[in-house]
């Protein structure tokens, strides 16, 4: 059964013409709405066009809910590799900086490490009450990085942010 648009509208076009022509042979049940849509009922597909558009609906709520999950779940799953990566890439050079190479070459590539440069990274998410010397004004209020890290060098504790040291990166190359 078709549940497009131009498929009711025959449809209802349909109850009407039968309507129109039961009125012309029994126009007594022009007063007896029930009798006349029981009729009407009995020789359209009306009820059963709305039933299956009422499924339709439920079947597609469902599978929303479900690719919701699904996404989710593939979402959760993706994070769990990406740290189970850094983990492997942390040991990578762990194990790199302990043996005191830097690459391992191989037939299927390179892999090596290298220290970075220390990062600021800001634990005060608040710039709004830090103490304007290390804020910087644009668009958004965020913090000026160098200001900061300054004083970090300096061994002043602005009790926003602290020095990651000991970083390092892997690079694979395949």
């Amino acid at each position: 059964m078709r549940t497009d648009k131009i498929a009711i509208d025959a449809e209802l076009k349909k109850r009407e013409s039968i309507r129109d022509q039961i009125l012309l042979m029994c126009p007594e049940l022009a007063e007896d709405d029930e009798v006349l849509t029981d009729t009407l009922d009995g020789e359209t597909d009306i009820d059963e066009i709305v039933i299956t558009l009422a499924k339709a609906i439920k079947e597609r709520e469902a599978s929303k809910a479900a690719c919701k999950e699904l996404a989710r779940m593939y979402s959760d799953r993706a994070a769990r590799m990406d740290k189970t990566a850094a983990g492997m890439k942390e040991l990578i050079a762990w194990t790199l900086q302990r043996a005191g190479k830097k690459s391992v070459k191989h037939l299927l590539g390179t892999v090596s490490w290298r220290p970075l440069e220390d990062k600021v990274v800001i634990v005060d998410k608040e710039p709004g009450v830090a103490d304007p010397m290390f804020v910087s004004e644009r668009t958004v209020v965020e913090y000026d990085i160098e200001k900061v890290k300054a004083h970090l060098e300096d061994a002043i504790d602005a009790g926003i942010a602290v020095i990651q040291n000991d970083r390092k990166s892997v690079t694979i190359r395949i």
